[in-house]
């Protein structure tokens, strides 16, 4: 089985913060493989 975890954030323009963080957004992605095994990051 392989699963993807995809937290992120992301700040629209008019979001109530500062200017220099409007407009920008991050995601990490993880993939996760795993058998009876072995679970594989």
């Amino acid at each position: 089985m392989v699963m993807t975890i995809e937290p992120g954030i992301y700040i629209n323009d008019t979001a109530p913060v500062e200017e220099k963080w409007k407009g920008i957004g991050i995601r990490i992605e993880n993939d996760i493989r795993a058998t009876k095994k072995v679970l594989r990051i």
